[in-house]
């Protein structure tokens, strides 16, 4: 990685709105909570105001250099998005019932 003094301007300019915003993501997770469940919105906010410095990291990689370390990080990525939308999906009755104690009412 070449230092600060050898970097473009535009570079600079990138590392200094990650560098910003990643600050902001730990100051609103310290105002909002961050992972309290009193309040659910809070942490919707924060979760999306974490999508900022995601987005400008994701902008500022040099996809060619290590395309085996992208391949790991984004099939995480992948993962951790994927898993929740399939707990999401629900089960059929048929099922359902063979779970144990899926048959049980309350």
């Amino acid at each position: 990685m070449p230092s600060a003094g050898f970097m473009s301007p535009d570079l600079r300019a990138q590392g200094a709105a990650l560098t910003w915003s990643s600050w902001g993501l730990i100051a609103a997770a310290a105002l909002l909570g961050g992972a309290s469940r009193e309040n659910p919105l809070r942490l919707a906010a924060v979760g999306l105001i974490a999508l900022v410095p995601l987005c400008l990291a994701l902008g500022q990689t040099t996809w060619s250099r290590a395309p085996s370390a992208w391949t790991f990080a984004l099939a995480i990525l992948a993962l951790a998005i994927a898993i929740p939308l399939v707990q999401l999906i629900p089960l059929p009755p048929a099922v359902w019932t063979r779970l144990p104690d899926g048959g049980a009412r309350d």
